[in-house]
């Protein structure tokens, strides 16, 4: 798992190790099953850009959340955050930011779905005759993707300059969901 990456004293090993357990508890706990596919999920999170203990722990309480309010399978989302990652990545984002966009996106669809605001057909004719789970994640790596492009673009680029903070240090939350909202 790397975390016992510059470990040089069998404190700093005890410490770290019993860090490593708490996790992989609190992750199974969050998702069910054993402690090996705890395991497996923590690295897993980790190819989506997830690292550190609290952030792993805050990912498996989102994995848990998104797969209840979409119905999808867990592993089907944990390959569609690591998609996310890519996509982010591939734009000079972080894997981390990319993942929980790509959940987020799938959560919105999902909720657009139930609510009638879209229809299953719209969503099939969007992603080239896919349904279900499968439609929504293609769905959801299309906009990243069409995102991505459009940031690297002089529009995007005074997109993302208007919706930053004054003092730099990010984008606008209040701003962002006035701009998501039209």
């Amino acid at each position: 798992m790397g975390t016992f990456t510059g470990v040089r004293d069998v404190e700093s090993f005890r410490t770290r190790f019993r860090e490593m357990i708490t996790t992989l508890r609190t992750v199974q706990r969050e998702l069910g099953g054993s402690l090996t596919e705890a395991q497996e999920f923590v690295n897993q999170s980790r190819q989506a850009g997830v690292f550190g203990s609290t952030a792993a722990t805050r990912f498996a309480g989102t994995i848990r959340s998104v797969s209840a309010s979409t119905g999808m399978d867990q592993g089907a989302l944990i390959q569609l955050a690591s998609s996310g990652a890519a996509i982010a990545r591939s734009v000079g984002g972080r894997g981390e930011q990319g993942a929980t966009g790509a959940l987020r996106g799938v959560s919105t669809v999902s909720s657009a779905l139930q609510s009638g605001m879209i229809s299953e057909a719209m969503l099939s004719e969007a992603t080239g005759g896919r349904t279900g789970s499968d439609a929504m994640q293609s769905f959801v790596a299309d906009m990243m993707q069409q995102s991505g492009r459009f940031s690297r673009t002089a529009a995007g680029r005074y997109s993302i300059f208007g919706l930053s903070k004054r003092e730099g240090t990010g984008l606008d939350q209040g701003a962002l969901l006035d701009f998501a909202a039209g």
